[in-house]
């Protein structure tokens, strides 16, 4: 998917909890343009707040290139690097679980 990203909000991203939040590429360079050019280094372990619709999306799974099952995963398509914002963690928040990004 050419320089399409995922920030996923749990290490396994096949997790039906983890929302993934899918950016694309012209998204992407907005990103790095407000963030700096490296998005992980900006966003890993970071609070975040994102705004967008957001939707269950079937995934196949395939095992020798025959569709073997499925699963859904949880997707929020960031339509603007301005959907996205880095908010300040409180004191008292809960340890960020928030600690991969698959670019």
């Amino acid at each position: 998917d050419g320089n399409r990203g995922f920030l996923n909000s749990y290490e396994n991203y096949r997790d039906r909890r983890s929302l993934n939040i899918r950016i694309d590429p012209m998204v992407r360079i907005a990103l790095s343009g407000r963030l700096g050019d490296d998005l992980i280094d900006a966003l890993l372990g970071r609070r975040i707040r994102v705004r967008g619709p957001v939707s269950q999306v079937w995934i196949n799974i395939y095992r020798d290139g025959v569709q073997s099952g499925h699963y859904f995963q949880t997707h929020l398509v960031l339509q603007s690097a301005t959907d996205l914002e880095i908010i300040e963690r409180a004191e008292d928040d809960p340890p960020s679980s928030c600690d991969t990004i698959i670019s």
